[in-house]
């Protein structure tokens, strides 16, 4: 379940886990605040370990994330979470992720639809 810590607009929320959400009609983007950054200090590197499509269930790794402190990982809010697209773009320029995680245009991780 979505625990909502700050809204940021009508569509944009932080959870409790330090990701953010922008819900569209048609799916969900995720990413990491600037508070998870913070923590973890600098990404080093992300995986993507399911495909496209893939439908997981809850609790399931989205993203594999390592950085200079820490691995951990972005995992599925819900059951029945269809993988709609990897951010490809970040696996070859994590300093936009690091240097400006809330951009929603450029930062976001994955983007997910539940049925």
């Amino acid at each position: 379940m979505l625990r909502i810590i700050r809204h940021y607009s009508s569509k944009i929320y932080n959870t409790k886990t330090n990701e953010w959400y922008l819900k569209t009609d048609n799916y969900i983007k995720i990413g990491l605040t600037e508070k998870a950054i913070e923590d973890l200090n600098e990404i080093v590197y992300i995986e993507f370990p399911n495909s496209e499509h893939d439908i997981i269930d809850k609790d399931a790794e989205l993203v594999l994330i390592e950085s200079i402190k820490a691995v951990g990982s972005v995992n599925a809010p819900v059951n029945s979470t269809e993988i709609i697209e990897h951010n490809h773009d970040l696996e070859g320029n994590l300093d936009m992720l690091n240097k400006n995680p809330e951009d929603e245009n450029n930062s976001w991780l994955i983007k997910i639809k539940s049925f």
